[in-house]
């Protein structure tokens, strides 16, 4: 018999699914903390990321871009849930924010998780 744990976890796969796209366990986890940290501020940085979740800059650019707006070598579409731009204050470090799609998917993954109050 399904626990609550069970019944969250398939609600969180529906709702990737609902995205009509393939989405790994890694894009998941690299949405959620861009997603939680543009609660706390506006953008977050790549390097930041890479720190959190601990990935080499090389994935960590390969996941962004799947969740973003386009895949850099395929030229497929991302899932535009995040975009990048240049962070004002250093030229050289990128900004990551989610985009509408994201917040609305951040809503939905958060009211799965009984986090949305």
């Amino acid at each position: 018999m399904a626990n609550e744990a069970d019944n969250k976890l398939v609600r969180i796969f529906e709702a990737a699914a609902a995205l009509q796209t393939f989405v790994t366990v890694d894009m998941m986890l690299m949405f959620s903390a861009i997603a939680r940290a543009n609660e706390q501020r506006k953008g977050i940085h790549m390097k930041e990321i890479e720190a959190l979740l601990g990935y080499s800059s090389p994935n960590c650019s390969r996941i962004l871009q799947s969740i973003g707006m386009r895949h850099s070598k395929s030229r497929r579409p991302g899932l535009d849930l995040v975009v990048t731009a240049p962070d004002p204050d250093d030229v050289r470090a990128k900004l990551v924010f989610i985009t509408p799609k994201g917040r609305r998917f951040w809503a939905q993954l958060k009211s799965v998780l009984g986090e949305d109050h």
